[in-house]
């Protein structure tokens, strides 16, 4: 049932991207690759509008640091370190690296960006945990989701 509601939003937020091209919903893409040498780079794009203005990198990555909780394949958390934060057209892309010992195979992802503002955040993350590609959605009220 949960993986049902997750693919009829997936399927929507692709329709309805397609079709507007102003921000019609909230939305957040985050990309993960955990290398079988502990090596993470973590790329979330989002759109401009959802962050003040004032914005920078660091209190961003400050907000990160609580929306997105990644946890190595022993349940102990991957601190995630900003990097760069890039304007591309109405979107950021802001870049983060970490290094985990244990490896983020059997890891966990918490994600709820954006979740506390609006109601209808959509969370989607592409995941590849030493070449095994998985993909999650996250909707609001949603725990934690296993990595391959």
């Amino acid at each position: 049932m949960v993986r049902s509601r997750r693919t009829i939003w997936l399927g929507g937020l692709v329709l309805l991207l397609a079709a507007w091209r102003s921000h019609p919903i909230h939305a957040a893409r985050i990309e993960i690759d955990a290398a079988a040498d502990g090596t993470v780079q973590v790329v979330v794009r989002v759109y401009r509008d959802d962050f003040p203005a004032t914005s920078t990198l660091a209190s961003i990555g400050a907000y990160l640091d609580r929306a997105l909780v990644i946890t190595d394949g022993r349940d102990r958390r991957v601190a995630l370190i900003p990097t760069e934060m890039v304007l591309e057209g109405d979107r950021l892309k802001i870049s983060l690296t970490a290094k985990s010992a244990a490896g983020l195979k059997r890891g966990h992802v918490g994600l709820t960006l954006l979740q506390e503002q609006f109601s209808d955040q959509v969370n989607v993350v592409d995941a590849r945990v030493q070449g095994i590609r998985t993909q999650m959605v996250f909707l609001r009220g949603d725990g934690p989701q296993a990595l391959p």
